[in-house]
């Protein structure tokens, strides 16, 4: 035995040679003078003059490479050594580094793939982008990407959403493509993303249901981690922001101290052993609330485990653990306009005590012939305490399959199912409501002389059911006694997309794309009963499903001048159709059946359609020690509703009561000829910018750089008609409604921040003036936007 045991050892001792080639991964040219280095220091070489190296190491399970090239993305690699070979053979291909020219992105096709084989419009967010704004949620960055906008912490792509009253969503948020979407209201939850462990956030614009199922409309955000590296990784980020007095006439409005957020956000990466990775994240979050009453106290912990499987090459399995707690109070509209709008208006005030909880779990396997198998799943849960009769809770379970099979030089296809399933309940306002989805997919790419062909389908099977009674207590709308349970099945349909990129000259990609697009309303739309300040929510549990589809056309041009200086133009024509849209309307029957309140359903219109052009550009100048980033764009939009003041009269009779509103409702107020609350031919969707900016120029010397973010939106042409007649003729909470739309919503604003950083590697200090000329501005009615603050940060990386 002990001979035996000295045999093994002896082979183990023995040297492998591995010999490999690392290449420039676009154009496959190689690379002269790469570092190659084993991580434990043991052995290290150049490339050649053919990217050539040859290293021996000593025999062991697994040796990790570290591939290191100026201008590039820093590689590691990670080579099992079979007990019967001794020499390997392996090719290394790197990514240009801080690049506009080169992009590798997962969104568009569930796989990896360059930007210039997407035939979507598609934008990214780089981590430095989301930290180097002080946030404590993606929404900053965001809003500085063109052709997106939020309202409410609600994001819109092109248009293709208005105000949602906190329920629905055209655009569908995923963390590593899973969805990350609230299981009542279906709202994004920016607030659940681990943002200082973001690798990238990509934006694809237009419909996706095909790979992502319903709920992506109006496109996805899909947020992408930070890998593991075989280096650990802490980052600590420290910051502390302070509110400045809005301008007048808002003014001092209650003369307290000013409003703060204060946050610490520590991250821990690392391997553990051979085959483990373990990724930490803690938050916590104190905001004081930039409005008088509001405020939040948050924390959170992220913990993420995988393990590469020692036993099989090529399979890994891990869970990703979430658990989020938030202390807070909101409302939604002010107490009036200007002397006390950063107050809240009466019986709009709501604290809260929200706890959420996630569990994922996922097992995938690479086969030796490159093949990928992939079962990720979730399990959520809310618990909602509200200081009002609305309380409440949530669970869903989602579970999805994909499989992606090579072709070889020819491409790929993907296939996979996924299955949702969630659960409700708030006995004030959803009573107890369950949803069920299910569907399968299938795409493939192909890759065929200069063109990148790609095309799907996905059938999609929804049911729903959920408690519709009502009744008027205390003179407020609650649900009945009595439930009234309505199933349905609303959805049993397929979807389809297709794609093309066409690519005639080297850095130079045609591209043009077709996509169909589903949403289901979410239970919160279709089945809400609850009221807030005057304003009450019915439920409309037979609102259609929307359908519609987006189609584009666009050009992309990669330019370089020199070494020094490289860029890109890219402009796009797109149109986005849907058909009976959702969007919460004021129920005129219900006005006149005498509901309490200013009474809201969700309720299809019939037909609407944005179209426009997105012209977008970026470039990056460096030399010496001086350096120069820019990124921008335009998003110039027409949102049409041919049936225009229609979404109005939800029925259609000759009552007379209801003409006598329906003229009101159409007739300008006085004193405001400039603002659109009649008839507009085309008709106008509410609450849309048709024009939006969006820049921002980073200038550097060293150490040291300047950054400047600009925004600019058009004036809103048109809102919910009823909130402006009611804020200009009664003495209610939303009064100030019609000055404020006068003086300010129906006029464009510009907002500009300023951030001075001095960074030296490890620690990276910044300086941040936010909304930095005061402007007053708002993206709904009751409630303003930000007023300047100022900001301090600190970045400590530790490796």
């Amino acid at each position: 035995m002990r001979h035996l045991v000295g045999i093994v050892a002896l082979l183990w001792a023995q040297k492998v040679t591995i010999a490999g080639r690392v290449t420039d991964e676009a154009t496959r040219e190689p690379l002269i003078g790469a570092k190659v280095q084993v991580s434990t220091g043991e052995a290290g070489a150049l490339t050649d003059l053919e990217g050539r190296f040859r290293l021996e190491v000593t025999r062991a399970p697994v040796v990790r490479l570290q591939v290191l090239y100026e201008g590039y993305e820093a590689k590691e690699y990670a080579l099992r050594i079979p007990p019967d070979r001794n020499e390997l053979a392996v090719d290394i291909p790197l990514t240009p580094k801080n690049t506009v020219l080169q992009e590798v992105v997962v969104s568009a096709s569930r796989y990896e793939q360059r930007i210039e084989q997407v035939s979507v419009s598609m934008d990214f967010v780089k981590p430095k982008q989301v930290t180097n704004l002080a946030s404590i949620d993606p929404i900053k960055a965001l809003e500085q990407t063109p052709g997106v906008s939020t309202n409410k912490d609600q994001p819109s792509i092109r248009g293709s959403s208005g105000y949602t009253y906190g329920a629905g969503s055209r655009v569908l948020l995923l963390l590593d493509g899973l969805p990350m979407m609230s299981p009542d209201r279906l709202s994004t939850q920016f607030d659940l993303i681990p943002v200082d462990n973001i690798k990238q956030i990509e934006i694809v614009k237009g419909a996706s249901s095909v790979l992502y199922g319903t709920g992506a409309l109006g496109g996805i955000i899909n947020v992408v981690s930070e890998d593991v590296k075989f280096q650990p990784r802490t980052v600590v980020r420290l910051q502390h922001q302070i509110y400045d007095t809005p301008r007048e006439p808002v003014g001092d409005w209650d003369g307290r101290s000013s409003a703060t957020v204060t946050a610490a956000h520590i991250v821990h990466a690392q391997r553990v052993g051979e085959t483990w990775e373990v990724t930490t994240l803690l938050d916590l979050i104190r905001d004081t609330g930039f409005r008088r009453e509001g405020f939040s106290n948050r924390a959170r912990t992220w913990i993420s485990i995988k393990q590469n499987a020692p036993f099989l090459d090529g399979l890994q399995y891990g869970v990703t653990l979430q658990a989020n707690i938030d202390s807070s109070a909101t409302y939604i509209a002010w107490d009036s306009f200007p002397t006390r709008a950063n107050l809240p208006g009466e019986g709009f005030l709501t604290y809260q005590l929200l706890q959420r909880y996630m569990v994922d779990p996922f097992i995938s396997y690479l086969t030796p012939k490159g093949n990928r198998h992939w079962l990720r799943g979730r399990h959520y849960r809310t618990v909602n305490d509200l200081s009002t009769p609305q309380s409440g809770g949530a669970t869903l379970h989602y579970y999805d399959y994909q499989y992606i099979q090579g072709l070889g030089k020819w491409g790929k296809v993907i296939v996979g199912a996924n299955f949702t399933e969630n659960r409700v309940y708030a006995k004030e306002v959803f009573g107890r409501a369950r949803g069920r989805q299910a569907a399968a997919f299938a795409q493939a790419e192909l890759d065929i002389w200069k063109f990148h062909l790609s095309g799907g389908v996905r059938y999609q099977y929804e049911d729903i059911e959920g408690d519709t009674s009502l009744k008027i207590a205390g003179g407020r709308v609650v649900k009945g006694d009595v439930p009234q349970v309505v199933r349905l099945v609303t959805i049993r349909e397929p979807v389809f997309r297709g794609g093309v990129t066409f690519t005639p000259f080297v850095g130079t990609t045609l591209r043009a794309s077709f996509g169909q697009g589903l949403r289901s309303p979410s239970v919160a739309e279709r089945f809400t009963t609850t009221g807030a300040g005057g304003i009450t929510v019915l439920p409309n549990p037979f609102v259609k499903i929307e359908r519609g589809y987006s189609a584009e056309v666009g050009l992309r041009q990669l330019l370089k001048i020199g070494q020094n200086f490289k860029g890109f133009v890219d402009i796009s024509a797109f149109r986005m159709e849907f058909k009976d849209m959702v969007e919460f309307q004021v129920n005129i029957e219900a006005v006149l059946r005498g509901f309490p309140g200013l009474p809201f359903s969700a309720i299809n219109l019939s037909r609407a359609f944005i179209q426009g052009i997105e012209p977008l550009w970026g470039f990056q100048y460096e030399k010496g020690k001086f350096f120069a980033n820019f990124s921008g764009g335009a998003t110039l939009i027409q949102p049409i509703n041919p049936d225009g003041s229609r979404e109005l009269d939800t029925m259609n009779n000759n009552n007379g009561a209801f003409q006598v509103l329906n003229t009101a409702l159409t007739t300008p107020a006085p004193g405001t000829p400039q603002y659109n609350i009649g008839r507009d031919i085309p008709y106008t969707l509410k609450y849309r910018n048709k024009q939006i900016v969006r820049s921002i120029l980073e200038v550097g010397y060293g150490k040291v750089s300047l950054t400047t973010n600009f925004r600019y939106s058009s004036p809103i042409t048109n809102v919910d008609k009823l909130f402006f007649l009611l804020g200009a003729t009664t003495n209610n909470q939303l009064a100030g409604l019609e000055a404020f739309f006068r003086d300010y919503a129906s006029k464009p604003y510009t907002v500009w921040d300023f951030i001075l950083a001095y960074d030296t590697g490890k620690v990276r200090w910044t300086f941040h003036v936010f909304n930095a000329f005061n402007r007053i501005y708002t993206t709904l009615p009751g409630t303003l936007n930000e007023q300047r603050s100022y900001a301090v940060q600190c970045v400590i990386r530790v490796q």
